[in-house]
């Protein structure tokens, strides 16, 4: 008889897993601070902490992986993981993937080397042949197209295992290039990280144009990515109305979206 009621105890408690499952959605990002970083074997950053906190919201937990964004490619094209974040939406990435509302938004602009540019408006007009660091990484604000211009300047496109836009400033720096344009966030903190090599480098007045949304991308391919970018969005629309967005980005150091 106590084994029959043993049995059935242990029956209720374990012979019912689903009810209990984590749920986890494996992602991928790129090394991108402040917007994602590892510390101590954890990944930080503010992206990190927003998509961390939107899935909890909906009871997911968030696993990610950060590695090159060349890699992220290839493992999402493997199906090993289901999404990537953050990233610029286009026609081609709309094709594979369902985007979520906006994460968070990038504030492009430009930093140069001493003060020889004085303003953005003068740089517009100036004659003078710039050499131009540019990331594939980035959509490019119509605002600063002009600089792409082969004919004009001379626009220089790296790949790197460093995070790219650290590479533009020392480069920067360095006056291996004149001008390159990035997020003023991402700028600020390796500015900031490397005093006493980036010292000179300043942004360029007038320079920010409007921002850039940035999101998570989820493979189309795989089952339930649009249903769970629908309870992503939901988790993402009640942080937003909570003060907690604000203090993610205190925790940084880095300004609220307008």
């Amino acid at each position: 008889m106590w084994r029959l009621i043993f049995t059935l105890i242990l029956t209720f408690f374990l012979g019912q897993p689903s009810c209990y499952a984590e749920e986890r959605l494996a992602l991928a990002s790129a090394l991108l601070p402040p917007y994602v970083y590892e510390e101590s074997g954890h990944a930080k950053g503010v992206a990190v902490d927003i998509v961390r906190a939107a899935l909890n919201e909906e009871g997911i937990t968030l696993s990610i992986v950060i590695v090159p964004p060349n890699r992220a490619i290839n493992m999402l094209g493997g199906k090993q993981v289901a999404g990537f974040f953050p990233i610029l939406k286009n026609d081609d990435r709309s094709m594979f993937l369902h985007f979520s509302q906006p994460l968070a938004y990038y504030q492009m602009t430009l930093f140069t080397r001493g003060t020889g540019i004085t303003s953005f408006e003068a740089l517009k007009h100036d004659n003078k042949t710039y050499k131009i660091g540019l990331s594939q990484n980035y959509i490019f604000p119509e605002e600063f197209q002009f600089l792409l211009d082969p004919d004009r300047h001379d626009p220089m496109y790296l790949t790197s295992r460093l995070p790219i836009e650290l590479l533009h400033l020392r480069m920067l720096a360095s006056g291996r290039t004149d001008i390159t344009i990035m997020d003023e966030s991402i700028g600020d903190y390796f500015i900031h990280q490397h005093k006493k090599e980036l010292a000179d480098i300043r942004k360029i007045p007038g320079a920010r144009v409007p921002q850039l949304p940035i999101f998570l991308g989820l493979l189309k391919a795989l089952p339930e990515s649009e249903s769970t970018i629908t309870r992503f969005n939901q988790g993402l629309s009640k942080l937003f109305n909570s003060p907690r967005i604000h203090e993610i980005y205190q925790r940084y150091g880095v300004d609220s979206p307008k």
